[in-house]
This record gives structure tokens, sequence and C-alpha cells, in this order.
């Protein structure tokens, strides 16, 4: 069992470099979602135009 002192500091570094992890992969999500979705729509554009 860990003393509650380094569990809370454990704690604090965590949530102290997570945001800069979900940041990446939010932006990663975010570009590749925005990739795809604009795939999709040339695709869609393609075939409304045949």
């Amino acid at each position: 069992m860990r003393s509650p002192v380094s569990l809370l500091s454990a704690t604090h570094a965590f949530f102290l470099y997570a945001p800069n992890v979900h940041r990446v992969v939010l932006v990663k999500l975010y570009w590749y979602g925005k990739k795809t979705i604009s795939e999709t729509f040339y695709r869609l554009e393609n075939q409304l135009s045949i």
C-alpha cells in the first residue's frame, strides 16, 4: 500500500502530463476523421457526377 503523499504526487504528475497526451491523441483523431470524411465526400461527389 502506497502512502497517500506518493499517491497524490503520482496523480498530480499524471494530470500534469495527461492533457498533453490527450491533446496529441485528439489532434490525430481530428486529422484522421477530417481526412476520412473528405475522402468519403470526394467519392460521393464522383459517384453523383457520373
